[in-house]
């Protein structure tokens, strides 16, 4: 059973409050506004949960696909479409492993599930090989250091049997740092954690103020209680280019296991590669391959590899 199951028949009712309702329209208006136009496109929703992203994509006209682990969650996500009459392709499946072609999705949103998953760079990068060369990709995340954070984590600590035991919250750093070539990053919810009640047109300039202050970077500024952040998928399109690369264990360990997830990565882009004995040579557009090489790097180094670029060579080495 999912962590979630056991609360799926209750995870809503936090919604129906006036301060859960607040801050749903704060979220939805930071991951939505990055995630851009919808009518007719092929949407994913990686950790839709009981459907809240899924059915509001869907309301706005997108073709859209829920994938999540939790089968309670979703059984919850069939009714409410059901009820609504909003057409919505449910999947069971693990985030780290998604049951889908590359370049299916124009685009994908993961809202507060990375904070759950056991692999958070892994499941972007996944979310990365869905997409469509061109796409965008958009994470909304609970923030570390906010109110809120202090709030989950108190919880945490007074209840073990809690969700948020096993939750991983982050910093703005942590979230954009998982991939290479973040876009944008948008912030907000900065009124508190509190009662269930709230004066909205309070709560409405407290939160202008807070998103003005952390934009203008002030020393004293307030923590958001949430950030989502955007990446797009490089085009394949454009002058083409090829980059060696090598890879050197930087300890002990399984080198052979570590290389094959590192170029996993490389299948997530819109790249072409050839593994050699010595290093592998990735082609493709010049966006694609520095984003892809960058990307394979991190990935490298998170499995104690070091990847090295011995050379970037131009068109006259065959690429097309």
């Amino acid at each position: 059973m999912s962590l979630f199951d056991r609360i799926a028949n209750r995870y809503d009712n936090w919604y129906e409050t006036p301060r859960g309702k607040f801050a749903d329209a704060v979220q939805k208006e930071l991951v939505l506004g990055l995630a851009g136009a919808f009518p007719g496109d092929a949407v994913l929703d990686i950790g839709c949960g009981t459907g809240n992203y899924s059915l509001e994509l869907a309301a706005r006209g997108a073709k859209v696909t829920g994938v999540d682990i939790a089968a309670g969650m979703l059984a919850e996500a069939q009714k409410k479409a059901a009820a609504l009459g909003l057409p919505v392709d449910w999947v069971e499946a693990d985030f780290g492993n998604l049951p889908f072609a590359a370049g299916t999705f124009d685009t994908v949103v993961t809202v507060t599930a990375l904070e759950f998953a056991a692999d958070p760079r892994g499941v972007l990068l996944e979310a990365m090989r869905v997409l469509k060369p061109g796409g965008r990709l958009v994470a909304g995340v609970l923030t570390q250091n906010s109110p809120w954070g202090r709030m989950y984590r108190d919880e945490a600590a007074q209840n073990p049997g809690s969700v948020f035991a096993a939750a991983r919250l982050f910093t703005e750093s942590g979230l954009t740092s998982l991939l290479p070539c973040c876009r944008e990053v948008r912030a907000g919810l900065f009124i508190p954690p509190g009662p269930p009640e709230l004066d909205t047109a309070a709560a409405r300039a407290l939160e202008e103020n807070g998103r003005r202050e952390y934009k203008n970077a002030k020393r004293f500024a307030a923590e958001p209680g949430f950030i989502a952040a955007r990446w797009d998928k490089p085009d394949a399109d454009g002058p083409h280019l090829a980059c060696q690369i090598a890879l050197y264990p930087l300890g002990t360990g399984a080198v052979s296991q570590a290389v094959k997830k590192a170029l996993r990565v490389l299948e997530c882009y819109p790249v072409s590669y050839d593994v050699g004995s010595m290093s592998t040579v990735v082609r493709g557009s010049a966006a694609a391959v520095w984003t892809a090489v960058w990307a394979f790097a991190d990935r490298a180094m998170e499995n104690g590899l070091e990847a090295v670029v011995q050379a970037a060579l131009s068109n006259r080495c065959g690429c097309k």
